[in-house]
């Protein structure tokens, strides 16, 4: 005998005291997380007021010995997934967000925060200059530039919209009435305006919220682009290591028959060298490309965002891409001088364009490496060809 799809009364009443049970526990839930006790925690309201990934605010709580020694036996290969695993232990609200999701920026206001409010408003930055690159790391002399925390200039996304306003009042006023509507019609494609013929300049800046998903036009396409984020790192390098980690251990473990140690020890060192050099552009490559999301509204993969951004988007778009972030920069934007003691050069640079995450962590950064700015150079930053928020 087949089941009846009719439920009977006593059933009915029995379904709905579940809901209204369930619904009641979802509610106490909330309310256990709204009022938590957050004493003893730093809070943290992000300069990206939640429009990239991260919460507007989150509080977190300071690292502990097990914490400390974990960092300190961290590799440069794995120091960030140890330290997204060590964060995502300390956030104490927000139970479903993972701080894989945040972008560079929010993590750099993420270790100012508990290190300012765990271990003291001084903070020393430790820096090489460029004229000693060509030393070994033990030969290096060690700059040191003293900086307070409580000092340091931050930009939010409310002056990021303010200023997006004058910049797209400037652009408006160059476009003629035709190209302002073809604006629209690209922009408002999906969504169109029932108003579109009377529709102001005015109108859309006055709209002006700088969030995601960002839209970039290139020709006939348009790509669909989200703000970088922590997994895209972690993403890049197991990709890289898939393609290099054989190859490196290949050559680590091979024998040569009449040559000497030292020569292949040197043989050895060079090859693996130039193997590095080439996985450290795919990471980077790599990683950029998981900005995009879709193409034409088509959802793309990963490995195909990766091939769109190698292979078929050009030099243009590119441009148009990191004049779009550039625009939209937001956290740190303390700028500094930085005046070598040795060889009397100076250069003024933005902080965060060179300020290493790892001396905010609580370990004795000043004996490891402090690389140079040569090096740093090359690591991820971070008509009208776009629009954003629809």
């Amino acid at each position: 005998m087949t089941e009846s799809f009719i439920l009977n009364p006593e059933e009915v009443i029995r379904r709905r005291n579940q809901t209204i049970e369930n619904k009641k526990l979802e509610e106490q839930t909330e309310e256990e997380n709204e009022f938590q006790n957050t004493a003893g925690l730093v809070k943290i309201n992000y300069e990206s007021q939640g429009r990239f990934g991260t919460p507007a605010t989150l509080y977190f709580d300071d690292f502990t010995g097990q914490h400390i020694n974990d960092i300190e036996l961290s590799t440069q290969d794995n120091l960030l997934e140890n330290l997204i695993i060590i964060l995502n232990s300390l956030k104490k609200n927000e139970p479903n967000f993972n701080i894989k999701d945040m972008s560079a920026e929010d993590l750099l206001e993420t270790l100012i925060a508990i290190k300012q409010q765990f271990e003291g408003n001084t903070h020393i930055h430790y820096w090489v200059c460029d004229c000693q690159s060509e030393k070994s790391d033990k030969d290096r002399i060690i700059n040191e530039l003293i900086l307070e925390l409580s000092d340091l200039n931050f930009r939010s996304m409310t002056q990021v919209d303010e200023e997006m306003k004058k910049f797209l009042t400037e652009r408006f006023a160059d476009m003629t009435s035709d190209e302002f509507k073809q604006y629209l019609l690209v922009k408002y494609k999906t969504n169109p305006l029932d108003d579109i013929a009377t529709y102001t300049k005015e109108e859309e800046i006055s709209k002006v919220l700088v969030k995601e998903p960002f839209h970039i036009i290139a020709n006939k396409d348009v790509y669909t682009i989200r703000y970088p984020r922590l997994e895209d790192i972690i993403k890049a390098k197991k990709y890289a290591d898939k393609l290099y980690g054989s190859k490196i251990k290949n050559i680590q473990n091979r024998r040569e028959a009449n040559v000497p140690l030292h020569e292949l020890k040197e043989k050895k060192e060079n090859e693996i060298k130039e193997l590095k050099e080439e996985q450290a552009k795919i990471i980077v490559l790599y990683a950029k490309s998981m900005m995009l999301t879709s193409k034409n509204n088509i959802i793309l993969s990963d490995m195909e965002k990766y091939e769109e951004f190698k292979n078929v988007i050009k030099r243009k778009t590119m441009r148009n891409i990191e004049d779009l972030f550039d625009n939209i920069s937001f956290g740190l934007q303390t700028e500094t001088e930085l005046i070598c003691p040795l060889c009397g050069e100076s250069e003024k640079r933005l902080l965060r364009d060179f300020i290493d995450p790892r001396q905010l962590l609580p370990l004795n950064y000043r004996k490891q490496d402090s690389g140079n700015d040569a090096q740093r150079k090359s690591q991820l930053n971070s008509g009208l060809d776009f629009y954003f928020g629809i």
